[in-house]
């Protein structure tokens, strides 16, 4: 048994272990609660509906703790709805990256 002043997991993995608060997203998505659940688990997300956001309703406020900005990216991709990103800045960027990446390698076959 370790001293009770060391951190035996931290001993263990020491600076690999990732930090799974690395990252607090918020965006707003227009989409239902039970929609955004089939695509971001429970355990790092939760869910806020709002009244209204730009006149529009059934828009909700979806907070995420992320290890990786590339997996919120994919992530939102995968909800095929309207968001607009609050925070982190850094997340346009990797969504706007995600896009081009995916335009740049489609194969489109021609009809025939």
């Amino acid at each position: 048994m370790p001293p009770p002043d060391v951190d035996a997991v931290h001993a263990v993995l020491g600076p690999l272990a990732p930090d799974p608060l690395r990252y607090e997203v918020s965006v707003l998505v227009r989409a239902t609660v039970p929609h955004v659940r089939q695509f971001m688990p429970e355990t790092l997300v939760s869910v806020q509906p709002l009244p209204e956001h730009g006149g529009q309703t059934g828009w909700l406020r979806v907070f995420v703790r992320a290890e990786r900005l590339e997996w919120v990216a994919a992530r939102l991709a995968a909800l095929d709805r309207p968001f607009v990103v609050e925070a982190p800045e850094a997340l346009q960027q990797v969504v706007a990256d995600l896009g081009r990446r995916l335009v740049d390698r489609v194969q489109v076959r021609s009809a025939g």
